[in-house]
């Protein structure tokens, strides 16, 4: 290695700089994740990844099922151990997004297929994506494979606005609707006793199995159970907290995909009344719930709700 190669290696280390070739796309890193890159996939699950050196046009896929190649990219997940491999359906590649590294990267929304394979004792899955431009491979990343990657859906996520990073005027709010489809707000709490719906991504895979990639023509219910349970005006932050008020668990009235969309879970929860005390601890008329959900396949995840507290 020449001195002037060798100063470049090591001022892209310092920098952060890329050195990669613009048909040697690298993953930066999978949104949500922490450190780069370390994806974590699970059956159906949306990702989206921060590619570094793939400088393409933005391109949306608007056919049914999803396209499995947008300008000329396409996104490769295998698992040599169990002698499988899949193109991704890709929902989008956008343009204008950050990383730890740059901000300069393009982002690609895909989803992971349902049937990808779970291995065995003596062939566990070892999966790996590569993003390739005009039929030549970048850098291949290991991922890691779960059974489910429970995400609530916000208003901000890359694949639900049209560029990247979105502009975050009034906030990024949780998808969660009440009866009428309107989202739930400070200004729009739900009522105890009504049925609200949760969206996120990730909650595995489902009965019966879809198409990846493919909008849900009727009701596909997870096949992993997830209970929930619900804590009225606890204070605090939702996660790592003990609350000596949270309610029972209890089952949701639906988990399953969302009919008409690829990839998205729905959360169907008839709110619990709360107790006495909850709503003499609320400040005013509008109070705070904090959903709780835990299954056998997961990590608990939670999520905060404005309720109309009298």
């Amino acid at each position: 290695m020449t001195n002037g190669t060798w100063n470049l290696v090591l001022l892209s280390l310092l920098t952060g700089i890329s050195i990669v070739a613009q048909d040697l796309p690298m993953i930066v890193k999978e949104s949500y994740t922490g450190d780069p890159p370390k994806i974590t996939v699970a059956p159906g699950q949306i990702v989206t990844l921060f590619v570094r050196g793939l400088d393409v046009p933005p391109a949306v896929s608007k056919s049914d099922p999803l396209a499995r190649e947008l300008s000329g990219v396409y996104v490769l997940l295998e698992d040599g151990n169990n002698n499988w491999s899949q193109k991704l359906p890709l929902m989008r590649i956008g343009t204008g997004g950050c990383s730890q590294v740059t901000c300069r990267d393009n982002n690609i929304v895909a989803q992971i297929p349902y049937d990808m394979p779970a291995g065995t004792l003596q062939r566990p899955p070892y999966p790996r994506l590569t993003v390739y431009k005009n039929g030549k491979p970048g850098l291949t990343e290991e991922v890691v494979y779960a059974s489910a990657v429970p995400r609530i859906l916000s208003s901000c996520v890359a694949a639900l606005v049209d560029d990247w990073p979105p502009s975050r005027t009034g906030g990024c709010r949780p998808m969660v609707t009440r009866q009428d489809g309107s989202l739930v707000s400070n200004e729009n709490p739900f009522v105890p006793g009504e049925t609200i719906t949760i969206y996120a991504w990730g909650l595995g895979a489902t009965d019966p199995l879809v198409e990846a990639g493919a909008a849900v023509k009727q009701p596909a219910s997870t096949l992993a159970r997830y209970r929930v349970r619900v804590c009225y005006n606890c204070g605090g932050l939702p996660e790592g907290g003990f609350y000596s008020a949270v309610g029972p668990w209890f089952d949701p009235e639906y988990v399953g995909l969302a009919v008409g969309s690829a990839g998205l879970y729905q959360i169907n929860v008839k709110t619990p009344p709360p107790p006495p005390d909850s709503v003499v601890r609320a400040p005013g008329p509008i109070g705070a719930a904090v959903f709780y959900f835990s299954s056998s396949v997961s990590l608990e995840f939670s999520i905060f709700g404005a309720f109309r507290a009298n």
